[in-house]
């Protein structure tokens, strides 16, 4: 059952219009935590299991959160590879920033913004008996890896640092051509 939790599937994501869950799977996860800290608890291994087995929320938000992680990190490569054709200043291309300036507006704020925060809430919200998990497991080998980047957090940090490159690109872009964006932009 652990390992179907914990192994991500072969290409689902977590879609974006899912409600943010606190889902049977993670009070399991949660559950079972506790109950390897606190062996005498009354908790039922069994009761367990189903949940754990049955709903696989870790699988899939670790690799929604490594996909979103290498998507943002090939944007934003991209967009500073290619950030010296943006031209700003008196003779710059109205219609290029104003399409850059939408494509933000649109794509990042309207959809994908949403959905890297869904995809930190969710995490967050497991993050805490992760952390609890990890401490309880043997560090063996084999297993030290996963462990570190999941229970321990490390693949979480990758995925802070994409959205802050990302978002830092984008500041970065709108400050040298002076553009606003969002709300200011609309007045």
């Amino acid at each position: 059952a652990w390992r179907k939790q914990l192994t991500p599937p072969s290409s689902t994501m977590i879609p974006p219009e899912a409600p943010l869950p606190h889902s049977d799977a993670l009070l399991a996860i949660t559950a079972y935590t506790n109950a390897m800290i606190s062996p005498s608890s009354n908790l039922s291994i069994i009761a367990m299991q189903e949940p754990i087995e049955k709903q696989r929320y870790l699988g899939a938000l670790f690799y929604s959160m490594d996909e979103s992680t290498r998507w943002l990190n090939t944007i934003t490569q991209q967009l500073e590879r290619d950030d010296s054709k943006v031209i700003c200043g008196a003779n710059h291309d109205k219609t290029r920033l104003n399409y850059l300036r939408n494509v933000f507006d649109t794509f990042f704020v309207g959809d994908i913004q949403p959905y890297l925060s869904k995809i930190n809430s969710l995490y967050l919200d497991v993050q805490p008996a992760l952390e609890a998990l990890d401490g309880q497991l043997p560090k063996t080998t084999p297993f030290l890896a996963y462990s570190d980047a999941y229970l321990g957090g490390a693949h979480y940090q990758d995925f802070q640092l994409s959205i802050k490159n990302h978002v830092g690109y984008w500041q970065r872009l709108f400050k040298r051509c002076q553009l606003q964006v969002g709300n200011q932009a609309k007045k």
